[in-house]
């Protein structure tokens, strides 16, 4: 079972059928594809039509009991075919889509909701008439009620999730930029009690009072404004999102911006004021890209901060570090060997050019033959490549192992799962490889005949000192902690999904992970260095953490090597317990497991190498020089020395002439 958080989409199987030119889909984890006759799913009813005249899905089909069903942890409709579903298709979903009480996400498209309750727009009508002065207004709320009014289609949604159980949605992602958008009112009581913190319903100049009402757990906003200045000034003014008390959580704004009426220089100017009236707010950090109207930001679901930012400011502190490390003459020679234990690697990609790849090896026959193999070199999906991209980003002189993992052909509940003896195989392999490091971003749960068999490749390792760094499950409370390995065996350093500020995310189960890395909204480039996509999942975080660990046993090899100090590198991270201790220091204070990198590979190991050059020669570090600029010489040697010494303590002293 891949550690990746599915973006899209539902995790359940999904059964197509095809009739009068529609599509519907049949959820289940227990579909025989090569049973299409199976008569629990048939629709050959005389009495079934797929779809009605106004186009929505409408096919009555027999579902198995719930118990065969997973609880999910997101509603997506944004693959929908059409923008008109009904109430009965909501109450159809019932019958077969259960929800965690917590969601970690909604996403809705434009949604007209067919067949509302007559009788409820009877009683807003009667509502009006008595708020503009009973029946002697009658004329007056005649007109009125027939003018154009905000939609509040979404709220039928909201209310239906409501009744299934879910109490609290991480994220809202609701597209409402149609000729009528929804009412405040429709919006508020759509939201409310949900505690909503990250907020993104894509309506122009929504009100902030809006969004304060709606929740006060919001951590972080995405606007979409018409360059009215009016709107800017109403967000960045006392009563907007600066007023702590409204918003006691927030930390981020995105802002999508539209030309409007102004030209260009003007509607500079309106955002530096809202900028300034912002940043007056030292707690919030705010983002902005002007909108095209063409192709607008408020039109799609690809508009949250990961489109403001090419590169996550995590590993951007470790790729300047690397490229520190990579420039020093002394240790060119010195290299860290990571085994990737996964599936299949592109190589095509300039960040996995020469050297970076040492071997690989297949474990995974082909399906259809006991003669042929599925190489580790021919990409079939994007997982493994992306654990890869990131290790060689932060880790420098990497030398990577791929190993490529069977995957079995028994689905459980939507979702393939690695084998264990593949798994077993490949932890071998790379003990016979001699690696320092392995990465396995995967989990697997539950019991099978081959789980002895990994649990003893494991083992085997961990007595030779090699680090392993495994996924936490990212099923959120479907996982079971006590089957679900290799994690369970407290062999390897778990690794959970982190927000940009350190933060857990939802999905990544409590109590299952050892430390937090970056996982969420992480851009991958191509070889031009554009973003082709941003992705989310423990797996990620764990490629990270491999990376990072990399990074400190070269720099203890490096210290080694030009005879600084005088002690073999087992002696300080090799082997889980001092790697683990190593990340624990740089988690200090935060109460947190986040390792701050800033404050040891950043800003940090700059304002240490700034006090030793003062030391040293009385003059200090240029702030504005970046650290891969930084030349290797006897004070920045002394400064990594102190950086390493930080973490490992007394066990590491300079070596006596």
């Amino acid at each position: 079972m891949r550690a990746y958080a599915e973006v899209e989409g539902y995790r359940a199987i999904e059964k197509s059928v095809q009739l009068k030119g529609y599509i519907g889909t049949i959820h289940n984890s227990q579909v025989d594809d090569d049973n299409e006759s199976n008569d629990q799913y048939s629709c050959s009813s005389p009495k079934s039509s797929f779809s009605d005249e106004e186009g929505y899905c409408d096919v009555p089909l027999e579902v198995p009991a719930r118990d065969d069903y997973e609880k999910h942890i997101e509603f997506d409709l944004a693959g929908l075919p059409h923008t008109k579903i009904s109430k009965s298709y909501l109450e159809r979903l019932s019958k077969h889509l259960d929800f965690e009480t917590m969601l970690k996400y909604v996403a809705l498209p434009r949604l007209t909701v067919e067949d509302m309750h007559p009788v409820r727009k009877q009683n807003q009508r009667r509502q009006l008439q008595h708020r503009l002065g009973g029946a002697s207004s009658d004329i007056h709320s005649e007109q009125y009620s027939n003018q154009k009014k905000g939609a509040e289609d979404m709220k039928t949604v909201f209310d239906w999730l409501r009744g299934k159980g879910v109490k609290v949605i991480v994220k809202v992602m609701v597209i409402d930029d149609g000729d009528t958008p929804h009412s405040d009112r429709a919006i508020e009581e759509s939201l409310e009690e949900f505690q909503v913190e990250n907020w993104d319903w894509k309506k122009l100049d929504i009100s902030s009072e809006v969004i304060s009402r709606s929740t006060t757990k919001v951590e972080e906003v995405s606007l979409y404004c018409s360059g009215n200045n009016a709107v800017l000034m109403g967000w960045g003014s006392s009563y907007g999102f600066p007023n702590k008390a409204k918003f006691p959580q927030l930390k981020r704004l995105n802002l999508f911006i539209r030309q409007g009426l102004e030209d260009c220089d003007y509607l500079q100017r309106y955002i530096d004021d809202f900028k300034k009236s912002i940043e007056e707010c030292e707690r919030i950090r705010l983002s902005y890209r002007i909108d095209d109207n063409l192709i607008s930001y408020a039109s799609d679901f690809q508009t949250s901060v990961e489109q403001l930012q090419h590169e996550h400011e995590w590993i951007s502190h470790m790729k300047s570090f690397r490229t520190f490390l990579k420039n020093i003459e002394a240790g060119r020679s010195l290299q860290v060997k990571v085994a990737i234990i996964d599936d299949c690697v592109d190589a095509s990609l300039d960040i996995l050019g020469p050297n970076v790849i040492a071997s690989g090896m297949t474990f995974c026959p082909h399906q259809n033959s006991d003669f042929l193999v599925n190489p580790y070199f021919a990409p079939s999906g994007k997982h493994s490549t992306q654990m890869a991209t990131l290790i060689a980003k932060v880790c420098p002189n990497v030398r990577l192992y791929i190993a490529r993992l069977n995957e079995s052909t028994i689905f459980d509940r939507g979702r393939r799962q690695i084998t264990a003896k593949s798994a077993a195989e490949a932890v071998n392999w790379a003990v016979e490889c001699g690696v320092d490091i392995i990465s396995m971003s995967w989990t697997i749960e539950g019991e099978n005949e081959s789980i002895p068999e990994l649990e003893a490749a494991i083992m085997n390792a961990e007595r030779k000192d090699i680090v392993m760094f495994c996924s936490a499950s990212d099923q959120g409370h479907n996982s079971n902690a006590q089957s679900c390995y290799p994690g369970s065996w407290m062999k390897c350093i778990r690794i959970g999904a982190a927000t940009s500020t350190g933060e857990k995310v939802t999905w990544v189960p409590d109590f299952q992970y050892d430390f937090l890395f970056p996982g969420k909204n992480i851009p991958f480039m191509d070889n031009e260095g554009k973003v082709q996509s941003y992705e989310s999942g423990s797996s990620l975080a764990t490629a990270l953490a491999a990376g990072l660990a990399g990074t400190l046993l070269f720099c203890s090899r490096l210290l080694i090597h030009i005879e600084m100090v005088d002690q073999d590198d087992s002696a300080y991270l090799r082997g889980k317990h001092k790697m683990q201790k190593a990340f624990g220091k740089m988690c200090q204070g935060t109460n947190s497991k986040w390792p701050l990198v800033d404050q040891y590979f950043g800003s940090g190991f700059k304002r240490m190498l700034s006090n030793n050059a003062l030391t040293e020669n009385g003059k200090a570090i240029h702030s504005g020089v970046s650290i891969d600029e930084f030349s290797w010489d006897t004070i920045s040697q002394k400064t990594l020395f102190d950086l390493l010494k930080s973490l490992i303590g007394d066990r590491m002293k300079l070596r006596k002439n």
